[in-house]
């Protein structure tokens, strides 16, 4: 194998220009030095990998199979560079957010469902379930204490303010009276046991 992988660059963008000074223009080097790495990887490989052209060069048998390779090579180490700048920038990839359920469900969910029926489809049915949900396992483990309700309704009055309008009030006592009786409803799991 060749020890200089910038040979096999310079071959991929003489080959795809089909010209040496096109090449040389594209990787900002001179057109003597695309020559001297072109002459140098047919040295090592034992092979002439271009013809002279009346305009440029063109790829030999033995180019066209080794460029088919040093393509897909190269496109494949580009878009590794693509794909790693978009992952760097943000564009790409995975953000994992841990909170508690009082704060994904009264602060994180709203934000994150900007557009109406996402948050509408969070309003009513996701976050009245998750209430639900979250105020029978506090019953199931601490009996019924009115602390719950109060507090999932106190949690969610800033977001009236910070997400929606004066009419969000209604959610603030429609999930009062879910952990209300989802408290209720776990008591009857800490009374069984």
């Amino acid at each position: 194998m060749v020890n200089n992988l910038e040979y096999y660059k310079v071959f991929y963008y003489v080959a795809s220009y089909r010209s040496l000074t096109a090449a040389a223009d594209a990787l900002a080097i001179s057109q003597p030095a695309v020559s001297q790495s072109v002459k140098q990887l047919e040295t090592t490989l034992g092979t002439k990998l271009f013809t002279r052209a009346s305009r440029g060069v063109r790829l030999t048998q033995e180019g066209e199979l080794l460029f088919g390779y040093v393509a897909k090579g190269y496109e494949q180490i580009e878009l590794g560079e693509q794909k790693l700048k978009q992952m760097l920038n943000l564009d790409l990839g995975e953000i994992h957010i841990g909170a508690s359920d009082m704060t994904l469900q009264f602060y994180l969910l709203p934000f994150l469902a900007k557009d109406t029926g996402t948050a509408m489809l969070f309003m009513l049915c996701i976050m009245p379930l998750i209430a639900v949900v979250s105020s029978i396992a506090y019953g199931a483990r601490n009996g019924f204490h009115i602390v719950f309700p109060v507090a999932a309704v106190l949690l969610f009055i800033p977001t009236i303010f910070i997400h929606y309008n004066i009419s969000a009030w209604v959610y603030a006592i429609v999930y009062g009276v879910a952990t209300l009786v989802g408290t209720g409803i776990g008591a009857i799991f800490y009374k069984k046991r």
